[in-house]
């Protein structure tokens, strides 16, 4: 049986016009993924990957790196 909570941990992709996707792949633009572990990363993606300016969270314990990703 699954516990309570664990609905929400799992991986969600919403790009920057509001379209809620499985995955990352081949997508280029802005979005804001969200990880099984409470992470949130919000900014450019080049084919599914995270390149470019953004912001990453760190669920564990409350730390963001703002900057450029390659």
């Amino acid at each position: 049986m699954a516990e309570e909570g664990d609905a929400a941990k799992v991986y969600k992709f919403l790009t920057e016009t509001g379209e809620e996707k499985k995955q990352s792949r081949d997508y280029t633009g802005k979005a804001t993924a969200y990880y099984p572990n409470g992470d949130i990363y919000e900014g450019d993606f080049a084919q599914g990957i995270r390149e470019g300016r953004g912001k990453y969270f760190y669920a564990v314990n409350g730390d963001k790196y703002e900057g450029e990703f390659r």
